[in-house]
């Protein structure tokens, strides 16, 4: 394997080509506290499955592959990009969060999206009640520089929303007290909702759930969670509002005067 180095926004990534494609080689070393890998004839290039990017983690050895039931500790090493550790075969294992650390390295390299000078970071509400996936979505989207308000059922969304402004809600759909199907209809019984974006992420998979969250009032819906997938399905929905947004209402009769003083506003903002 011999990659190749690219310098971008005054950092440099390594390349290397597998099967015509431009994978980036993720070096743990640079992101997390552990040493680096051993200088080997030989490397390895672990490639996620689901990472949302072309990329590798470099690794010297591959010990093994096992497939088993455990507990993560996320207490004993609560480092960002890590999820958490468990023994394994005698040893601690330590459990990657992949589309984080992908994440992490992208920002290190100057990939992130640039932001509007002096804008205040999107409002997100996250309605989930399982503390796993309650951690691992506040994580993709604090790393994602969105402010993050979590409520743990629809009963505390409706609250947590009447007491707030969002941009954009997140919202499970098996919960207790009351599930996602139900807060989502609530939300869009109350006319000042009926605009904001609302994303379903549930482990439910079927065509018949999927088409039952639409109608209910949400606008897209993810089966969880591909980490990649769903930041971009958060980025297209809040550029799809933000899209909207410049546009006037023209329900009402407005006069000519009104119109070219809304849109001269408009345009000055936008400059």
């Amino acid at each position: 394997m011999n990659p190749t180095p690219r310098t971008h926004a005054d950092k440099t990534s390594e390349l290397v080509n597998i099967d015509g494609s431009a994978t980036s080689i993720l070096r743990l070393d640079q992101i997390l506290n552990i040493s680096a890998c051993a200088e080997c004839a030989r490397l390895f290039l672990i490639i996620p499955r689901n990472a949302g990017a072309s990329v590798g983690i470099l690794a010297s050895e591959v010990v093994d592959t096992p497939t088993l039931a455990m507990e993560l500790d996320e207490q004993a090493y609560r480092v960002d990009g890590v999820r958490g550790t468990s023994m394994v075969n005698g040893h601690i294992a330590v459990f990657l969060d992949v589309a984080r650390l992908v994440d992490i390295s992208r920002r290190s390299q100057g990939a992130t999206l640039p932001a509007l000078p002096g804008a205040a970071a999107p409002r997100v509400l996250v309605v989930e009640d399982t503390h796993f996936f309650q951690k691992l979505i506040i994580n993709l989207l604090s790393g994602d520089g969105f402010d993050v308000t979590l409520a743990n059922n629809g009963s505390e969304g409706l609250e947590k929303l009447s007491a707030g402004q969002f941009d954009l809600v997140v919202s499970d759909i098996e919960m207790p007290v009351m599930d996602g199907f139900t807060f989502a209809q609530r939300v869009r019984q109350d006319g000042q909702y009926s605009s904001l974006p609302m994303l379903a992420v549930t482990t439910l998979s079927s065509a018949e759930n999927r088409a039952k969250a639409l109608s209910c009032g949400f606008d897209a819906f993810e089966v969880k969670l591909d980490g990649g997938t769903f930041l971009e399905t958060i980025r297209a929905l809040l550029k799809r509002r933000q899209s909207t947004a410049i546009v006037p209402n023209l329900t009402k009769p407005i006069s000519l005067a009104s119109f070219t003083t809304w849109t001269n506003s408009s345009l000055s903002s936008l400059r």
